[in-house]
């Protein structure tokens, strides 16, 4: 006998929701990066005539322009510049920079001026200022037979200084349980203590990003600002403007050549593939050599050959 519907439908609870207090990062001295980044967001909304009302690049960059040039005047007083802020001739410190269709990025020189900036927009009802975690955090991994602790436990392991912001466990193929935890700040230590034993700590490798919309590295599909493209039509109809996912070639020959990037059969972001290779030793070499992509550019250790430019303002903030 079949259940009624209204049975199947569960019963509303009559207690008050409680309001999500959304957490607030801020930079502090742990945090050593040559540029300090603050994310700004706004809502895409809709005038009388049901049109949507977007913000150009122009009227974005007027708008933050003389909240920023009074940072940038204390920068000049100051006198104070980094590597990587003498490197950027071309954008004085601190400047914005569009990420997605409702998202821009304010570089800053100093953590003390993202901090401000970002307590002065909280009065702002048309745009969001925030600084994610991942920008105040490093993320290590370490690996344990068992593991049943809380968060308050991780705390206790890590040595004086370190505060444990996030952590996410996941069971491996050979049956241990990989634990990544998000640290404050730039640096992480080399191992935990754990009951006594010391368990080996070491930096996350992070997986190269990548968009399924445009077909590019560096920015996530969410964040797509670009026209769709498809590998097998934009050869022979530059003028397509269609996804993968909606070509009717592709459909009926899924195995058909149409990489733009080593012209294989298989889209973007498949293992194997040659860019794809590429970009995942560049996230590692960032990895291994802790740093960020700006200090990579200092340094001039960008892999020796690439396929395609890297959009630098998304790697160092994935």
């Amino acid at each position: 006998m079949k259940k009624s519907a209204s049975k199947l439908v569960k019963k509303r609870s009559d207690r008050p929701k409680e309001d999500v207090v959304k957490k607030v990062y801020k930079y502090d001295t742990s945090n050593e990066l040559p540029i300090y980044g603050v994310i700004v967001q706004w809502v895409i909304f809709y005038d009388i005539s049901d049109a949507k009302i977007k913000y150009t690049n122009k009227a974005l960059a007027d708008k933050f322009e003389s909240k920023l040039a009074i940072f940038r005047s204390l920068l000049d007083e100051t006198n104070k510049s980094t590597m990587a802020v003498k490197s950027l001739k071309r954008k004085p410190i601190p400047y914005l920079r569009r990420i997605g269709p409702s998202k821009a990025v304010v570089m800053f020189g100093n953590m003390v001026s993202a901090n401000d900036f970002v307590d002065m927009q909280e009065e702002d009802d048309e745009f969001i200022t925030f600084i994610p975690m991942s920008f105040v955090s490093t993320v290590g991994v370490a690996r344990f037979s068992k593991f049943n602790f809380k968060l308050t436990d991780l705390q206790e392991f890590f040595p004086k200084g370190y505060t444990v912001l996030q952590w996410r466990k996941k069971r491996l193929p050979d049956g241990k349980i990989q634990v990544s935890i998000a640290v404050q700040g730039s640096k992480i230590p080399e191992s935990l203590i754990v009951k006594g034993e010391t368990v080996p700590f070491e930096l996350f490798e992070r997986k190269p990003i990548y968009c399924i919309r445009c077909l590019r590295y560096g920015h996530r599909t969410y964040d797509c600002m670009r026209k769709p493209r498809c590998g097998v039509c934009l050869p022979r109809k530059p003028y397509s403007k269609h996804r993968e996912n909606q070509c009717g070639t592709i459909r009926h020959n899924p195995d058909i050549e149409r990489c733009l990037y080593c012209g294989q059969g298989h889209s973007i972001g498949t293992e194997g593939c040659i860019e794809h290779g590429q970009q995942r030793e560049f996230k590692m070499k960032l990895v291994r050599h802790k740093m960020d992509y700006l200090s990579v550019l200092e340094r001039d250790t960008l892999p020796a050959i690439r396929t395609t430019p890297v959009n630098s303002n998304r790697i160092w903030m994935d």
